[in-house]
This record gives structure tokens, C-alpha cells and sequence, in this order.
């Protein structure tokens, strides 16, 4: 029967828990909110291109990566920004002046008329925050992995058969037996210190030998 097990606050698996909820739970948050916005762009986009209309506007105050800008439509004044492409030969306006295409029926939603919204706008703030989903989703794996070993691994008499410093942690090396008469090798990185042909308790999966780990594990500990 698979144990009950709890995570580990007092180790690094509160670090590793942060990590999965500022980067997998909030990393994904952000992706599906840019995902809704690029939705929008698209069309915002299609509607300027079928009805939008042109008037000359105003450049206002810089802002760096963005083009800021005022136009008016029956006597209202409206603002607009516009962030420079990857590509900046696709978008430049040498003088004050810049033709705004709007929607007549909301001239709130505009553009300038030379540049066009594409996936590329902001594409490198999107790659970012995929790595850091990405990251999150990878720390969520390994912390599943560790906890499924916690509740379902078998126990094994190992030996250790090496350690050495690396880089402030113990790199251990280890053996043991598994209940089908297989000998297997093992290694964790610790703060520990352990002497070789000194006895460890091994976790193992029954399935999966080569998922092992010396208990206690840095993450989850054995309720009961």
C-alpha cells in the first residue's frame, strides 16, 4: 500500500515548492493571459484592416521600445502606443507627424497606418516567461517523482561505495540489492558526509530500480 508521506518544509523543498508556484502556476497565468491578449490583436487587427480609416496624429513624449502618439476624431483627442517590432526597419517615423488607422465605431483601437501588429511585437517577453513555465513545470515533475518513490518505493540495504567533494555537496555513490536479486547503483548529492562501506537505507521502485534515492529523502518525509 502506497505510504503517507509529507512534504519536507525544513529542506530545500520549500525552495523547489516556490519555485513551482512563481513559475509553473504563475508562469502559466501569464501565458494564458498574453495568449488572450495576442487573441485580441489578431482581431483588433483583421477589423482595422476591413474598416479602419486614416488621420494624420501626433508623436508625443519617447519611450524607449514604444511609440507614443495623439490623434483626433470628431473633435476627441486619443492616445496610442505602439511597441517597436524586433525588427525596427519595419517601423520608423523620422518626423512628429504619423498617419493612425482607427476604428470609426471605437477609435480607441488603432495603429499607426505604416506598422502592424504581429507575434514578433513583445516575442522575446514571451520566450521568457515560457522558460521560466518551463523551469516550473520541470521542478513540479521532480517533485512529483520524488513524492510517488516516497509513497510507493521499497526498501533496500545499500552500501556506499564511494564519496567525494564536489562543489560543497558529498557526492555519494551506492549499491544495492533489489528484491528480485538485481544489483544496482545509486548517487545523491548531499551536505552529509557518508564513509565508504557505510550501510544506507535505499528507496527504490519496484518498476523502476534505477529511481532511487538514500533515505531520508530531501523532500518528503514518511508519516507515521
Amino acid at each position: 500500500m502506497p505510504r503517507m508521506v509529507t512534504l519536507n518544509f525544513e529542506g530545500d523543498a520549500r525552495y523547489l515548492l516556490l519555485v513551482v508556484l512563481l513559475f509553473f502556476i504563475g508562469g502559466g497565468i501569464a501565458l494564458a493571459w498574453m495568449c488572450d491578449q495576442d487573441f485580441q490583436e489578431f482581431q483588433n487587427r483583421a477589423a482595422l484592416r476591413r474598416v479602419g480609416r486614416v488621420v494624420v496624429g501626433t508623436v508625443t513624449h519617447p519611450t524607449r521600445g514604444f511609440t507614443n502618439y495623439r490623434f483626433s476624431v470628431a473633435g476627441n483627442s486619443y492616445q496610442g502606443k505602439a511597441r517597436e517590432s524586433l525588427f525596427p526597419s519595419e517601423f520608423s517615423h523620422p518626423s512628429n507627424s504619423i498617419l493612425v488607422r482607427f476604428l470609426p465605431s471605437n477609435p480607441a483601437i488603432n495603429h499607426p497606418d505604416s506598422w502592424e501588429w504581429t507575434v514578433y511585437v513583445g516575442l522575446e517577453i514571451i520566450i521568457l516567461d515560457t522558460i521560466f513555465f518551463a523551469i516550473g513545470a520541470l521542478s513540479l515533475f521532480y517533485l512529483c517523482q520524488y513524492r510517488a518513490l516516497a509513497r510507493k518505493g521499497s526498501v533496500a540495504a545499500g552500501v556506499v561505495t564511494s564519496c567525494v567533494l564536489k562543489d560543497k555537496l558529498f557526492h555519494t555513490e551506492y549499491e544495492f540489492r533489489t528484491t528480485g536479486g538485481t544489483t544496482m547503483q545509486g548517487h545523491i548529492d548531499r551536505k552529509e558526509e557518508f564513509e565508504a562501506g557505510a550501510r544506507v537505507w535505499v528507496l527504490y521502485l519496484p518498476q523502476r530500480p534505477r529511481r532511487n534515492d538514500v533515505y531520508p529523502l530531501p523532500f518528503f518525509d514518511i508519516a507515521g
